[in-house]
C-alpha cells in the first residue's frame, strides 16, 4: 500500500468508483506516525492534515479497503511520477505556522484517543522541524 519512503507529504487515492467519479489524488500533510505497541514495528497509521483543515488518523498499511494507493512526496509542490497535477486535490499554498501548530495539537489528541481505544501509551512521532512547505 505505501509507496516510497515516508515523507512530510502524501497523495492518497481513495477507492471510490462510478462513471461520475473522477480519478483524484488527495494531498495530505503528514503530521506523524503512531508508534506500535512494542515500539519496534511501523504501524503505517498517520496523523494527517487535509487541505480542508481537517486532522485525523489514516491507515496507509493496506489493511483497509478504502484506500487504493498512497504515494509520498518531499514537498507540498512535488508530485510523484505518474500523478498529473490536474488529477490532484492539494493545498493551495503553504501551510501557516499557526495552522500547523494547531493541527499538531489536534493530531496528538487523535493519537491519545486512538491509544485509549487500544489500551496502550499515547505515542505520536511528530517531527518538530520544518514548516508548511
Amino acid at each position: 500500500m505505501v509507496s516510497g519512503e515516508t515523507q512530510k507529504w502524501a497523495l492518497v487515492l481513495y477507492n471510490v468508483s462510478g462513471p461520475a467519479v473522477p480519478l483524484l489524488w488527495h494531498q495530505r500533510h503528514i503530521l506523524g506516525e503512531l508508534a506500535s505497541l512494542d515500539g519496534n514495528e511501523r504501524t503505517y497509521v498517520f496523523a494527517v492534515y487535509t487541505p480542508d483543515g481537517d486532522v485525523y488518523l489514516e491507515d496507509y498499511s493496506g489493511r483497509l479497503q478504502g484506500i487504493t494507493a498512497v504515494r509520498f512526496a518531499a514537498t507540498r509542490r512535488t508530485l510523484p511520477g505518474g500523478i498529473p497535477p490536474a488529477a490532484t486535490y492539494r493545498f493551495p499554498g503553504a501551510v501557516g505556522t499557526d495552522d500547523l501548530a494547531n493541527a499538531k495539537l489536534l493530531a496528538q489528541e487523535a493519537a491519545e484517543e486512538w491509544w485509549r481505544a487500544q489500551e496502550g501509551p499515547p505515542t505520536l512521532d511528530v517531527p518538530t522541524t520544518g514548516g508548511g512547505g
